[in-house]
């Protein structure tokens, strides 16, 4: 049978020579200009003007003083832009309450030991300790505990005044101002606010605060600024992210990210757009909900080029791109400042599901608020977000999706789904007609179920299948045939765990007779990465007192010597050497990855000194040994086979969950019988652990997705 083939639609070109980058729409920019010209006679404001100044209430004054101010200015573009922003600002609000001020004593935790200088980035088990104290007692920190504030209610006209001046100033000075089209100002360099952060006037504060790199860089266009500005950033403001922030999913102004010097990607990458766009130079943010194949999505930034392309970036990165090697993406989604309605789902798509609390705290809604947005019962709220465009095609090839469907539906809406390590979960909605659902714009190299939504429960229309990147749909059915398998891991090994895992190599294994190693003898020095438990044969025929791995990133070392067998003294076995820990540098208690993990036998803990250089473990023998083998795990996400652990191997069929069976691993692979073939598979670890992934068995590989 040959595979079901998706409608490809190119979206690479358009008619004006342009790349389509999933555009935002031009309306709601340009109307402002057409509408200050048509309808001047009639009324000074373009009508979502008119309607921002009435929901303003009392506030009003403040908008009209920005609009008055503007009115006669010799740039007719910085009027536009006063009704560009407040014509925007009807669902703009930000969050305060008792929620943020208690969480803001965790910031200043971190601020102080920051200035004690002690190693914060080697006690996240410490801060997550503190986190953990502030939620029991006030909840955890997301935007249904905290109060909103609409701001047409609460800014003032000078606020906004000096943001739209500072904005056109930089604008005017740098030399890729000119080159920048008015839309795409208003988009990517004006808007005063990323999300429902605590208002700052992080504009002229992250200019001047950046001053020390513009006074040193060569930089003449937006691109090199924009590189420099992303590393500067790194080494003197935000060293990495944090998962413990993952759960705070309140938008942060730059003053406390600055107090952390870390936080959730989505915090840092606001950082880094608010900082370029304090010198002019237009960026975005593209993201993510969910990896295909994966339990989390990602945020990154997009610099707009000046061919009018987008580049990708991963906020305070070593390199100013955005790896996407190991990422399989159903979808990927641009955030926009103004709504863009085309996509929404069906429904009352005017009024954004914020847009309805805020009219709601205004007290200009009903009760209840539901006359203002009526959801289709088949879709989940999550998509009715006007605030987006889809970019998927940036990214990957993409795919319009026919889906035949194997079940009856009364549904006239179906979602295509992706797994995410435990179940299936809603990627995007489409029509259905005639007996197949529609999806526009999917990306390839991904497996995907369609299922319906009803009443609350998703129920499955089709069977798994695999989008390949030429458009062809593969059913993912068991066959009637058999095979035997060999699976080496549950969970895909990605290039950042690789890397992470590299950290070992041209790290050396010393045996010596003096306790400070100046006696040292290299024993074995590790030259390629290890992708698990590796062993190193010693043909060294001294004996040493002791011996240490030299270096970090290490989970777990044995020495192994011989002892004489003791039925027959003449036979030597082979055992593992136990003795007294050494090691340096001693750490901090508060910092979880001491030398000493090296020896517990568990391979999720691993040695990290807070400075590498000189830091090593090792072990005393008490007399000296001879040592024959070395066994050694670096570093790693624990996802290949662990001998000792249970394991069991599944398969869907008729959308079920089928088990091969458990089995304990004796070695550092699993073996199956009589699987069969064609299906998709899961493979379950019963000891620990939880990531993995859904493969495939390809020439009796497994291939993940």
């Amino acid at each position: 049978m040959e595979p079901m083939k998706a409608h490809y639609t190119p979206r690479l070109q358009t008619s004006n020579g342009r790349k389509d980058r999933g555009r935002i729409s031009k309306g709601p920019c340009l109307l402002v200009a057409v509408l200050i010209m048509t309808m001047l006679a009639c009324s000074p404001y373009p009508a979502n003007v008119r309607q921002s100044l009435k929901m303003a209430a009392e506030n009003r004054p403040e908008l009209e003083q920005v609009l008055d101010h503007y009115r006669n200015d010799p740039n007719p573009e910085k009027f536009q832009a006063a009704c560009f922003l407040i014509g925007n600002m009807q669902d703009k609000y930000y969050l305060e309450g008792e929620i943020i001020t208690a969480y803001d004593t965790l910031f200043h935790i971190i601020d102080g030991m920051f200035a004690r200088g002690l190693p914060v980035y080697n006690m996240f088990e410490y801060i997550q300790q503190q986190w953990d104290s502030i939620a029991t007692i006030h909840g955890l920190p997301v935007p249904a505990n905290a109060t909103i504030c609409p701001e047409l209610l609460h800014i003032k006209g000078a606020t906004l005044i000096g943001h739209i001046d500072q904005a056109f100033h930089i604008r005017d000075s740098v030399p890729w101002g000119k080159d920048i089209p008015f839309e795409d100002f208003c988009q990517y360099v004006l808007p005063h606010r990323m999300g429902n952060e605590l208002p700052e006037d992080w504009r002229t504060y992250l200019y001047h605060k950046s001053l020390p790199l513009r006074d040193t860089t060569q930089a003449k266009d937006r691109a090199t600024l924009a590189r420099q500005l992303n590393m500067w950033i790194k080494r003197e403001v935000i060293k990495r992210h944090n998962r413990t922030f993952w759960s705070y999913s309140i938008d942060l102004p730059p003053s406390k990210l600055e107090m952390s010097r870390m936080g959730s990607c989505k915090h840092t990458v606001f950082y880094i757009a608010m900082l370029l766009r304090a010198h002019g130079i237009p960026v975005g943010v593209d993201y993510v909900p969910l990896w295909a194949g994966a339990r989390a999505g990602h945020e990154w930034n997009v610099l707009l080029c000046q061919d009018g392309s987008f580049h990708p970036f991963d906020a305070i990165s070593n390199t100013f791109d955005m790896p996407l090697t190991d990422r399989k993406i159903a979808k990927v989604f641009r955030m926009t400042f103004t709504p863009q309605t085309g996509s929404m789902p069906p429904g009352n798509s005017s009024i954004s599901i914020r847009l309805r609390r805020i009219r709601s705290a205004l007290g200009l809604d009903s009760a209840d608020g539901q006359n203002d947005l009526r959801f289709s019962e088949e879709i989940p709220q999550k998509f009715y977000n006007p605030y987006i465009i889809d970019v998927t095609h940036e990214y990957v090839k993409t795919f319009d999706v026919q889906v035949p469907l194997n079940e009856k539906t009364k549904n006239r809406y179906a979602l295509i789904c992706t797994f995410n390590n435990q179940e299936w979960v809603p990627q995007y909605w489409g029509r259905i007609r005639r007996g197949k659902a529609l999806f526009p714009n999917m990306g390839s190299g991904v497996a995907y179920r369609v299922m319906a939504l009803r009443e609350g429960t998703l129920e499955g229309l089709s069977e798994p299948f695999i989008l390949d990147t030429l458009g062809n749909m593969q059913q993912l059915i068991p066959s009637s045939k058999k095979i035997d398998v060999r699976l080496q891991r549950k969970y895909l090994l990605t290039q950042f765990m690789k890397g992470l895992m590299a950290y070992v190599v041209n790290h050396p294994f010393h045996g010596a007779n003096r306790a400070d190693f100046s006696d040292s003898v290299c024993l074995f020095t590790i030259r390629q990465t290890p992708l698990n438990m590796a062993t190193a044969i010693i043909h060294e025929p001294r004996e040493f007192r002791y011996a240490r791995y030299y270096g970090s990133h290490m989970a777990e070392v044995e020495f192994y010597g011989t002892e004489p067998n003791k039925l027959n003294p003449n036979l030597q076995d082979t055992v593992l050497l136990r003795g007294r820990i050494l090691g340096y540098p001693r750490q901090d208690p508060k910092i979880k990855t001491p030398y000493e993990v090296m020896f517990d036998g568990d391979l999720g803990n691993y040695f990290e000194a807070p400075d590498p250089k000189g830091a090593w473990g090792g072990m005393d023998f008490g007399r000296p040994r001879r040592i024959v083998k070395i066994r050694y795990c670096p570093r790693s996400d624990t996802n290949f086979i662990v001998p000792g652990n249970e394991y069991e191997l599944l398969y869907w069929d008729k959308g079920n969950w089928i088990s091969m069976g458990r089995k304990v691993a004796t070695q550092q692979f699993l073996e199956y019988q009589n699987v069969p073939s064609g299906a998709l598979y899961l493979l379950h670890n019963h000891t620990g652990g939880t990531e993995e992934r859904i493969f495939t068995l390809q020439n009796g590989k497994q291939v993940f997705w």
